[in-house]
């Protein structure tokens, strides 16, 4: 198994089930964006449990948090360079494991 003792510094994810993506306004949004992209936070995950949606940023080679790029239905982390997962994941009934997450990342052996 892969030593993840030191996660990535400076990494921000926001996962909530009682907040609602469509009534968290623009503005909200934007303010925490430009909060975390000056304090220099590298990745930044919005989840929202509720209406299955999700934003995925990362800190970009100017210094702006710019999106995630989906590849081959998967998304990848700048931060923790072997971590990769299914947005759909988050949404699934039940969700993964996080053993069945490491597993299928290939972090511990199966």
């Amino acid at each position: 198994m892969k030593n993840f003792d030191e996660f990535a510094p400076g990494t921000k994810l926001h996962f909530d089930s009682e907040w609602d993506f469509e009534a968290w306004c623009d503005e909200d949004i934007r303010a925490e964006y430009f909060a975390y992209e000056a304090a220099g936070v590298r990745e930044y995950w919005i989840i929202d449990l509720i209406s299955k949606q999700s934003k995925f940023y990362y800190r970009g080679i100017e210094g702006r948090l710019v999106v995630i790029p989906e590849k081959d239905g998967k998304l990848y982390s700048n931060c923790l360079p072997d971590l990769w997962f299914k947005p759909e994941g988050f949404f699934q009934n039940p969700e993964p494991s996080v053993l069945h997450v490491l597993r299928e990342n290939g972090l511990i052996e199966q």
